[in-house]
C-alpha cells in the first residue's frame, strides 16, 4: 500500500535511479524482453533526482524485488555484493527512513507538513 501511495505522489522508483549501477547489478538477460523494451529497467536522468540528494535505499518500498520481471525466476537485480552500502531499515509503517525523508523533501517543506 505504501508503494502505491508513493507512486500516486509521483515519487521515483529506487531501482531506476541514475546512480543505481553503483549499488545493484541489473541482469537484463534474466528479464522478460517485453519489460526491458518497455523501459522498466531504464534509468532516470540525473536532473530529475539530484534535487533530493538521498542515499541509495535497498529497503525502499519503491525498490523492486530481486526477481522483478524475471523470465524464469532467476535474479534480475543483484545486490548481494552491495548490501553493505545501506543501513536503512523499514519502520513499523513499512517505509524506510529514506522513504520518509523523500516524502518530506518532495512535499513537506512547509511548516504544516510533518513526518
Amino acid at each position: 500500500m505504501a508503494s502505491l501511495i508513493m507512486t500516486a505522489l509521483g515519487l521515483p522508483e529506487e531501482h531506476k535511479r541514475f546512480d543505481r549501477d553503483l549499488y545493484i547489478k541489473i541482469n537484463l538477460q534474466n528479464a522478460q524482453p517485453s519489460l526491458v523494451n518497455s523501459g522498466a529497467f531504464a534509468k532516470y536522468s540525473v536532473e530529475g533526482l539530484q534535487r533530493f540528494r538521498l542515499p541509495y535505499d535497498l529497503f525502499s518500498v519503491r525498490h523492486a524485488d530481486q526477481r522483478f520481471g524475471s523470465r524464469d525466476e532467476s535474479i534480475v537485480m543483484d545486490w548481494d555484493e552491495f548490501r553493505w552500502i545501506t543501513f536503512f531499515r523499514k519502520d513499523a509503517d513499512g517505509i524506510s527512513t529514506v522513504d520518509a525523508v523523500l516524502i518530506q523533501k518532495a512535499y513537506g517543506d512547509s511548516p504544516s507538513c510533518k513526518i
